[in-house]
């Protein structure tokens, strides 16, 4: 570790030296100001490219910038340069670009203003130039006579600099589709369950709507409500961040955004989207959402309820609702709330937020079988769990931001959620020494009836649990940036501060056998108590950005970090005088207080104080024409952790730690014509949880009993990341290249050592060396044909994961259950590859797709078997409008799974999804009925391994259903918007 910092900071040290070497050219600004001729108001959305002129006149193009660098009214443009000639070019941002390369020449504009072109001359010790005003007209009207029809497909993507820009016009979906599946056809782009979207495998940051966050990071909501014939375009850009603007240069703080640019009537006045339906198996959907906005003003309600567990819509995304992506259990769900967001004129100051509310009920039904890896033979359990949700929460976040004066920025940050949660549940398990051949939960449940199956029974639990819970949380973060006079350094002041309030309360009731007894050897009712939970948590930090020149900028963070946790955990033992009471029902307190389990029963204490220190450097420098950007970061820290636990029995001596942490973090990046390249390297500690060093026995369950290891060390994860992205002269082919690497030093294991006569398993932690991953993948995505009519787009990935982990089997005893487990390792190889081919013409699409995961699993340890397993998805979707406003979408998929060791989940299963609609009143309504697993076939199973165990699990999924439903939509501008 010592020696990669060593060269770490040699390298820095040696860029640091290229960078005053290339000081020479010094920063000049341009300040100007662009009206529209008509009406003399600022121009919206303008585009300003510098060329440097030569004697000869040949031009050179130095920067590029758009409207989203400043709300939308462009006021400086800094660049680097010296004395001579530059010209500048005008125009609107709005153009719709067909292809634009390095050559001025090949822009393509379709916008209502003329471009302009400037001179300007620049002297030789100048740095500053004012402009005078310069208005744009209108272009001349021209008419075409004899005029020739001319037909062209709609380009799907282009990039206009180092902006990635997706026409919306130019895909073809169902009708009442969202922006979710809007996304889901756009080349590259990969949407998520839990909305993480990418896009050539890089993550965005925000989802916006003309620029701006109208929903305060909510991205469901804006997946699901915002319609797909509202938006006109999507791009995709790094967006500069606050802290550059008040500076006036970079600061490092851009992220990569997703803006989702509105249709002209969409962008201003009021929106309503509703639909609600009904159908087969009492399937029901109702969906309310309502939004008036304007240039700076937003307000958004929204509610929805329904029992569908996946709303996705036929035809829109390959495969949708297949068995792999199908939702487990039976959920039902109500969930509303509202949105604000206000911004002044000039980014003076901002507020949004949003309050909502959601009742969830879930039943889950899940079969699970586990081969778990033994030196001494394999055993093989399996467990069918019944579980009910029901729980209710509210959450209110906000974000306020106010620019104090031309220097100083204020920003106030306030959350407040509660949860009210609710489970009851039942489970069997049995655990055998042989692989059973076939198997049920009513077989297991009279296994002492008769038959042969008793024979190799280990142990048996059958119970039934009640779990009562409830969370308080408040959070609020205060920052402000202030920019120290009118040089380039700044000052940045942060104030942190949470609580969080738990509550639970849980019920076991359970037998457990063993063998060939038919009478349970532990009967138990258990009521453990979990409460009071507190803590609380404040941070404070002061960070110090200085410019040392033009291409170099330092910053210096201290932070202080203070924690406090107090838990409590009480266990007791009901079995003798309350066995007969319904479930959750407590006797007296008189009663049960005086059978608690003072070995299971404690408290805890933590306490933490914190001082880090992180020095940065940002270097954005000009090597061989290209631009190089390099960040790196070395924070350290001081840590004092104390943990106190309060057995009723068991006193355990204090924990005090001190710790001296350091980690690292190194980011460059580098645009080459029409590649970029990025390389990332991040080390950092990971704390080990105090709990878990306490040396304690917790037999709370008899089967599964758990231990404490004081000698815990602090692991540590080390990750290495590059990204690389080509794109051909006329953008529409695109590869993009990924490698990733991450090993963790002391990593925390638990080791488990099974008993196989008593069928009782110790489980302990431990820090293990040798845990890897790589990654690699590539992305393809091209137009072709004629009209550019043909998409294709593939995804080759390539995947190695060695897992270490510590199990074994021995006939332990009390004295030695805490003996270190043999060490046992597997290695998984993955090797899948994506596909999908498009085709469109007029107003119709149809697609074919496949996507084969080959999952290859070794090791050398004993007990397990080499084995390899593969899933394969491939089918056909597509989209049909046809006359009279009737549109009809379907995909139809065959999902095959092989590898499997219960032989009833090696299936093959034919998923198809229709939906036909029929619009009226242009549009404004739509009659729905939409066809979910039409064959009824689908399934829900996930696969899990490692070196200790590897699981099959079977969940309940909703039964393939018909659902009638009507859309609902209408829009109003206001007259000055129209």
């Amino acid at each position: 570790m010592h020696m990669q910092l060593r060269t770490t900071l040699i390298f820095i040290a040696m860029l640091f030296g290229i960078g005053i070497i290339h000081a020479k050219e010094k920063e000049i600004t341009i300040k100007l100001k662009i009206c529209n001729d008509l009406n003399r108001r600022q121009v919206i959305n303008p585009s300003v490219e510098i060329f440097k002129l030569s004697t000869n006149g040949d031009s050179t193009k130095i920067t590029h910038m758009t409207s989203r660098y400043d709300n939308g009214r462009l006021r400086e443009i800094t660049f680097d340069g010296c004395a001579g000639r530059y010209a500048i070019r005008i125009s609107v941002d709005e153009a719709k670009v067909v292809a634009m390369d390095d050559s001025e020449r090949r822009l393509k504009s379709q916008s209502d203003l003329e471009p302009r072109r400037i001179i300007v001359d620049v002297a030789e010790g100048v740095d500053k130039i004012e402009l005078s005003t310069i208005f744009m007209s209108r272009k001349r009207k021209e008419i075409a006579l004899n005029e020739v029809s001319v037909t062209a497909s709609k380009v799907m993507f282009y990039h206009k600099g180092d902006t990635l820009i997706f026409n919306a016009d130019a895909f073809i979906l169902a009708e009442g589709s969202t922006l979710d599946g809007l996304l889901k056809q756009m080349p590259g782009v990969e949407l998520k369950k839990d909305g993480v979207i990418t896009v050539n495998g890089k993550k965005v940051s925000e989802l916006l709507i003309n620029g701006k966050d109208l929903f305060n990071g909510q991205r469901q909501l804006m997946l699901k409500n915002i319609g797909a014939y509202m938006v006109k375009n999507i791009k995709t850009y790094d967006k500069q961040g606050r802290r550059s603007k008040l500076m006036g240069r970079d600061m490092n703080d851009s992220r990569y955004v997703m803006d989702v640019t509105l249709k002209r009537q969409y962008s201003m006045g009021w929106i309503v989207n509703a639909s609600g339906g009904y159908g087969t198996h009492r399937r029901y959907s109702v969906k309310l959402f309502g939004m008036w906005f304007s240039d700076n003003v937003s307000v958004a309600t929204h509610f929805t309820s329904n029992n569908l567990n996946d709303d996705s819509t036929p035809g829109e995304e390959d495969g949708s609702l297949t068995p792999e992506a199908a939702l487990g259990g039976m959920k039902s769900i109500k969930a509303g709330g509202i949105t604000y967001f206000a911004t002044g004129s000039g980014d003076k100051w901002e507020l949004k937020g949003s309050v909502n509310a959601k009742k969830l009920n879930n039943d889950m039904s899940t079969f699970e079988n586990t081969e778990n890896y033994l030196d001494n033979g394999n055993t093989y359990k399996y467990t069918w769990a019944d579980t009910k949700e029901r729980s209710w929460q509210i959450e209110t976040r906000h974000n306020w931001f106010v620019k104090l004066r031309d220097n100083v920025d204020f920003t106030a940050s306030p959350n407040f959620s509660y949860r009210n949660q609710r489970n009851t549940g039942g489970l069997t398990s049995a655990l055998f020494d042989e692989k059973m051949s076939e198997i049920s939960r009513e077989a297991v449940e009279s296994i002492y009836d008769g038959g042969s199956a008793v024979d190799t029974l280990v142990t048996r639990k059958i119970s039934e649990t009640l779990d009562r819970r409830n969370c308080l949380s408040a959070n609020i973060d205060l920052k402000s940036d202030i920019r120290l006079g009118k040089s380039d350094d700044m000052l940045t002041a942060q104030l942190n501060g949470k609580y969080t309030g738990d509550k639970s309360d849980r019920f076991d009731r359970f037998k457990i056998n063993g063998h060939t007894d038919p009478v349970p050897y532990d009967v138990q009712y258990q009521h453990l108590k979990g409460h009071p939970n507190r803590e609380w948590n404040g941070m404070a930090s002061l960070s110090y950005n200085r410019k040392l020149n033009k291409d170099i900028k330092l910053n210096i963070k201290y932070a202080y970090d203070i924690e406090h946790d107090t838990k409590t955990s009480y266990l007791y033992q009901l079995e003798k005088i309350a066995n007969d009471l319904p479930l959750g029902v407590l006797p007296s307190n008189k009663e049960y207080l005086s059978h608690i389990n003072g070995n299971q029963s404690y408290d805890t204490r933590f306490s933490k104080n914190s001082h880090e220190i992180e020095p940065e450097i940002d270097m954005n420098l000009k090597i061989g024409g290209h631009a190089l950007s390099i960040n790196a970061a070395i924070p350290f820290s001081i840590t004092h952790r104390a943990f106190r636990y309060n057995g009723l029995v068991h006193k355990a001596p204090k924990l005090k730690q001190w710790n001296s942490l350091a980690g690292l973090s190194l980011n460059t990046s580098t645009y080459i014509g029409k590649t970029s390249l990025s390389i990332n390297f991040i080390s950092q500690p990971i704390m080990q949880d105090m709990l878990s060093m306490i040396d304690v026995v917790n037999d709370t369950d008899p089967l599964n009993v758990r231990l404490g290891n004081p000698d815990l060390k602090i692991a540590r994860s080390n990750v290495a990341f590059a990204y690389a992205t080509f794109s051909s002269n006329n953008y529409l082919t695109s590869n993009t290249f990924m490698v990733q690497f991450q090993s963790i030093d002391n990593a925390f294991a638990q080791g488990a050592v099974y008993n196989p006569t008593s069928g009782i398993t110790y489980y302990r932690p431990y820090n293990v060396d040798g845990n890897r991953s790589f990654d690699l993948s590539h992305t393809f995505n091209t137009n072709f044909g004629k009209s550019n009519r043909f998409g294709l787009s593939a995804k080759t990935i390539g995947k190695y994961v060695r897992s270490i982990d510590l199990a074994g089997s021995a006939d332990v005893t009390d004295a030695d259950y805490a003996i270190m487990p043999p060490r046992r390792r597997v290695a998984t190889h993955t090797l899948g590859e994506e596909f999908k081919m498009s085709w469109q013409t007029g107003r119709h699409r149809l697609s074919a797709h496949a996507d084969v995961r080959v999952n290859r699993y070794t090791s050398s340890d004993e007990g397990f078997t080499d084995f390899t397993s593969w899933t394969a998805k491939y089918g056909a979707s597509g989209v049909l409008n046809l006359p009279m406003n009737w549109g009809l979408s379907t995909d139809l998929t065959l999902y095959t799974r092989r590898g499997f060791t219960d032989r009833q989940l090696n299936t093959t299963d034919l998923v198809w999804n229709a939906r036909a609609t029929k619009s009226i009143l242009n549009g404004s309504v739509v009659f729905v009925v939409d066809a979910y697993d039409l064959l009824r076939q689908l399934t829900n199973v996930t696969y899990t391994i490692n070196a200790q165990a590897r699981t099959e699990t079977v969940s309940n999924v909703i039964p393939a259903y018909v659902l009638f439903h009507i859309q609902y939509r209408w829009n109003k501008q206001p007259k000055k918007g129209r």
